[in-house]
């Protein structure tokens, strides 16, 4: 009886399937988040809560990944990131559209939140913005932790 051998070559149209798992297995495992995956997430979390009406954000770059080595597991990491606001409105204009849509006082409280954090803005301004987030690795692979980190 002949033994067992691995063939030369896999089959045809197989290689390009071990090489697509081997990526998915290696990007849940990366030893600290992607570019891609920052950029995506933190730009979802500046544009929620209806940003998206107040200001784009572009030039979208990451600094650095700081590991969070008093974590237990090692399963965190602070990823400084550089970006560019464009701010589609004047801040008046902001509280004036917040306020005949919203509660008069959520809106006034909104636009004060506004103004202290990015100053009395004008329509088309740049401003930009140098920051921290906090990055954990779940189950499901990183995973922005909050808003800015200090």
């Amino acid at each position: 009886m002949k033994p067992f051998s691995f063939p030369a070559r896999p089959p045809r149209g197989t290689a390009w399937l071990g090489l697509l798992l081997l990526s998915l297995v290696l990007a849940g495992c990366a030893d600290r988040p992607g570019r891609e995956l920052v950029k995506q997430q933190v730009t979802g979390y500046l544009m929620s809560g209806g940003m998206s009406g107040v200001y784009e954000v572009s030039d979208f770059r990451v600094i650095q990944w700081i590991p969070q080595t008093q974590d237990r597991n090692k399963n965190a990491y602070v990823v400084e990131v550089r970006y560019t606001l464009t701010f589609k409105h004047d801040l008046k204009e902001v509280a004036d559209l917040s306020a005949s849509r919203d509660n008069p006082l959520a809106a006034g409280l909104n636009a004060l939140a506004l103004g202290l954090k990015y100053g009395n803005f004008r329509r088309g301004e740049q401003v930009m913005r140098l920051e921290r987030f906090r990055f954990e690795r779940t189950k499901d692979g990183w995973v922005l932790d909050t808003g800015p980190s200090d």
